[in-house]
């Protein structure tokens, strides 16, 4: 189920350039997240010792796990529709799952950065710098969701309209 080409061959092309993108977008999206569940899920099978699941992973898997979410909200981020686009219903109807796709996604990293820096103090050299990449990502994650929100509210997505102030991570 290959979306990433996708375009409709019945219309002119100018005039559906911005659905068309909107389509592959959401689909590069969904594979994303589909590729990640899978591997979640291969994960949790290999963690399984009989019967019993352990929980506990490294730092070093938490980290990368982080960068994995990050990558997806970056994806979800470049989900918008363009110019005529946003006055579809079917258009906003679908910005209305993809907010709360956001929500999911924002609310797992933030919830996985607090249990992470409860951790960093026993992270070495290379899991340290991983964090502080991650956490500069997730500052500039905040200010594009603040813009995010803020376009999809103009174009009347009512999940947009409540939405949360991202909260800024302190530089120290």
């Amino acid at each position: 189920f290959d979306l990433s080409n996708f375009k409709d061959g019945y219309n002119k092309p100018g005039e559906i350039w911005a659905h068309n993108a909107f389509i592959r977008a959401y689909y590069a999206f969904l594979d994303q997240k589909s590729t990640l569940l899978f591997i979640n899920m291969q994960e949790r099978r290999a963690f399984r010792g009989g019967g019993v699941v352990q929980e506990q992973r490294s730092l070093m898997q938490d980290l990368v796990i982080l960068q994995k979410l990050q990558g997806l909200l970056d994806m979800l981020i470049q989900i918008k529709p363009l110019s005529k686009a946003a006055s579809v219903f079917l258009i906003v109807e679908a910005m209305e799952c993809i907010i709360i796709e956001v929500y999911d996604v924002y609310s797992r990293i933030c919830q996985m950065i607090a249990k992470v820096l409860k951790r960093i103090d026993t992270a070495g050299k290379a899991e340290a710098a991983m964090a502080v990449r991650i956490l500069k990502k997730a500052i500039v994650q905040g200010d594009e969701l603040s813009m995010y929100f803020q376009l999809c509210r103009e174009i009347g997505v009512v999940n947009a309209k409540g939405c949360p102030q991202s909260v800024e991570i302190p530089q120290e």
